[in-house]
């Protein structure tokens, strides 16, 4: 059995959090670095802070989706 964890970030996430429930997905909210290790996707809000880019950038980079 494969395991994944969605990671989620910003601040207006409860949508995204409710919709992932519903549907038993597993997922975190995402405060440290992500890496492709700890996190199969992302979920970028549009309210994410812009400092944290360059870490997106890197996880992208990397091979995350």
């Amino acid at each position: 059995m494969n395991r994944y964890l969605i990671g989620v970030i910003g601040k207006e996430i409860a949508g995204w959090e409710l919709l992932l429930r519903q549907e038993g997905i597993p997922y975190s909210s995402v405060d440290e670095t992500p890496s492709c290790s700890s996190f199969s996707v992302l979920i970028v809000a549009d309210d994410a802070d812009p400092r944290r880019d360059s870490e997106i950038k890197s996880y992208l980079d990397d091979g995350g989706s």
